[in-house]
């Protein structure tokens, strides 16, 4: 009787896990919208830059960015980004930007940005994470900044 019991409580159990997979790939086939952006979501980058060219034609040297702060989405397609971007060999300075932002159906995300170049990524973890990079040029060699965020509540 007690293995009956057990046997029973596996195959519930495996029931309930395919049918919530299910709800699950629904939801997800539902595809994202700018709803899904939404809260607060602290961010951290560090990637080596090169700055501008020598006139000589000689490489750059490279230095090494931090961008860290926090990214507050409103659901509706506006994000302000409160931050700290610091460079070596000097002093690190706060910004502040408020820009328009989209996500498509694939849970992919673009903030359009006015100075600084456009910032895409993808939306992973239940919402949870972001990954992102900031491009300043349409080439994967323009990227700026590679970066992580993760909500704060």
């Amino acid at each position: 009787m007690k293995r009956s019991s057990i046997l029973i409580s596996l195959i519930v159990a495996a029931m309930a896990l395919v049918v919530l997979g299910g709800q699950r790939a629904a939801a997800q086939s539902a595809g994202f919208d700018n709803k899904d952006l939404r809260g607060d979501y602290a961010f951290v980058t560090a990637d080596p830059v090169c700055g501008v060219a020598d006139p000589t034609g000689e490489v750059c040297p490279t230095r090494v960015c931090r961008y860290s702060g926090t990214m507050s989405f409103d659901g509706a397609g506006t994000v302000s980004i409160v931050g700290v971007l610091g460079c070596t060999g000097e002093v690190p300075h706060a910004t502040l930007d408020s820009s328009a932002y989209s996500v498509g159906a694939d849970g992919g995300f673009r903030i359009t940005q006015s100075a600084a170049g456009d910032l895409r990524g993808s939306i992973l973890e239940a919402r949870k994470v972001l990954l992102f990079t900031l491009a300043l040029g349409p080439d994967v060699s323009d990227t700026l900044f590679r970066g992580v965020a993760r909500a704060k509540n």
